[in-house]
């Protein structure tokens, strides 16, 4: 088995983590809309009918 020679600088370390940190709070972000819109339809309530409708009249 040949020896690696790959090496990761400091420099390069702290951007990967800053990728998989900027990556995962964006899915979280994300999961958050998506689940707002899920639970906006899931609750949405049905329009109330009334007899009158428009605008209130003078009299």
């Amino acid at each position: 088995m040949r020896p690696s020679l790959a090496y990761i600088d400091a420099n390069s370390g702290s951007y990967l983590i800053q990728v998989i940190a900027g990556v995962g709070l964006a899915a979280l972000v994300a999961i958050k809309v998506f689940w707002r819109r899920v639970w906006g339809f899931v609750t949405r309530k049905k329009p109330q009918t009334t007899v009158e409708s428009g605008p209130p009249r003078e009299e």
